[in-house]
């Protein structure tokens, strides 16, 4: 592996101004590099810190330390917090009164949810829209596809990033009246590169469809108040998102996503040896 810069087009011309910063260390590791982007992140206004955050969201306090749970039953949050465990993220849906008793432990209850990948169907239901309609189209004119379940039955298409708050403030304030969540999950959206749109209807540049995944996120944390999380992590995501999960298990070495559970190791030689070197290795895996 090594470093490379370059320059993606924009709709196959220079399109504005370019740039490249090199910083160069010779002692510090990891750390040193860190520190000197964290500065220049601070001097551009891209860092904007949880304690920043937490001057308009509380309840982001609740989030120091927290582990990150899924697919457990509700109930067992009283033990959990019995066991000394002050701060926790519980993923599920329940019914408001169970909801209400786990965020009364201090927890924060949240929500898988996708405004990335798309099949056929209501656009008031989940993962749902309007196909080829709302699917990202091609420079040579094909929709975008994502991701296919494991038995190759199922194919998901990209939705166009413009159309992402949209079809956010469809489904989230009327979910938010039923349960009432105080964080939320965004899978995909930040895990993938930025993309161009073609289509007549809603075009985009890369740098558009950025500023559409950050007006997405802009909703949900700034206007709704609630807890934001998503997948991998970018920089532009820094100033909305909370936390990110998956940021270290990303790359050549990770499984394929969306086929973990059907296809899991029984023992620790199945996980692989890229996997135990890059993605668990403490020598190679850094923060």
């Amino acid at each position: 592996l090594v470093p490379v810069a370059y320059h993606d087009p924009e709709k196959g011309k220079l399109g504005y101004a370019r740039s490249v910063r090199y910083g160069f260390f010779n002692e510090g590791g990891f750390v040193a590099m860190c520190k000197w982007y964290r500065a220049y992140a601070m001097k551009t206004g891209v860092l904007k810190t949880l304690r920043e955050k937490m001057k308009t969201r509380p309840q982001l306090e609740r989030i120091a330390g927290a582990p990150d749970f899924w697919g457990i039953d509700p109930t067992i949050c009283l033990q959990i917090r019995r066991m000394g465990v002050r701060h926790a993220i519980v993923n599920g849906e329940w019914n408001a009164e169970q909801m209400e008793r786990v965020k009364a432990l201090g927890y924060l209850v949240s929500r898988y949810d996708n405004y990335e990948d798309m099949l056929e169907g209501d656009t008031a239901e989940f993962e749902r829209g309007r196909i080829p309609q709302d699917v990202v189209k091609n420079a040579d004119g094909s929709l975008m596809t994502a991701w296919v379940t494991w038995d190759k039955k199922t194919q998901f298409m990209k939705r166009c990033s413009v159309l992402y708050e949209g079809v956010a403030r469809l489904q989230v304030p009327k979910e938010l009246k039923i349960r009432p969540y105080n964080a939320r999950f965004i899978d995909v959206t930040t895990a993938c590169g930025l993309r161009e749109c073609y289509d007549e209807v809603h075009p985009c540049t890369r740098r558009e469809d950025r500023a559409a995944r950050q007006k997405l996120a802009r909703y949900i944390a700034d206007e709704l108040k609630l807890v934001l999380g998503g997948e991998h992590g970018r920089w532009w995501g820094v100033p909305y998102y909370d936390y990110w999960e998956g940021m270290q298990s990303g790359g050549f070495y990770s499984w394929p996503a969306g086929h973990v559970g059907i296809n899991l190791p029984e023992k620790r030689e199945d996980i692989g040896k890229d996997y135990l070197e890059f993605g668990i290795g403490e020598k190679r895996r850094v923060p």
